[in-house]
C-alpha cells in the first residue's frame, strides 16, 4: 500500500468515526505545509542574499 492510500484511508476512517476530528486533523495538516513552505521559502531567500552580496564567495575564500 502506497503513502497516498494510507493517508486516504486514514482520513476515512477518522471521518467515519468522528468528523470534528477529521477537521481538526485536516487543519493541522494544511498549518503545518504552510510552515513548510514558509521554512523553505526563507532557506531560499537567505541563500539568494548571499549569493547576490557575495558572502557565499567570501565563505568559499575563508576555507582555502
Amino acid at each position: 500500500m502506497r503513502r497516498g492510500q494510507r493517508y486516504m484511508l486514514f482520513n476515512t476512517a477518522v471521518s467515519a468515526i468522528c468528523a470534528d476530528c477529521a477537521a481538526i486533523i485536516a487543519n493541522i495538516q494544511d498549518k503545518l505545509a504552510a510552515l513548510n513552505k514558509f521554512a523553505k521559502d526563507s532557506c531560499n531567500a537567505t541563500y539568494e542574499f548571499f549569493c547576490k552580496t557575495g558572502w557565499v564567495h567570501l565563505r568559499s575564500l575563508l576555507r582555502k
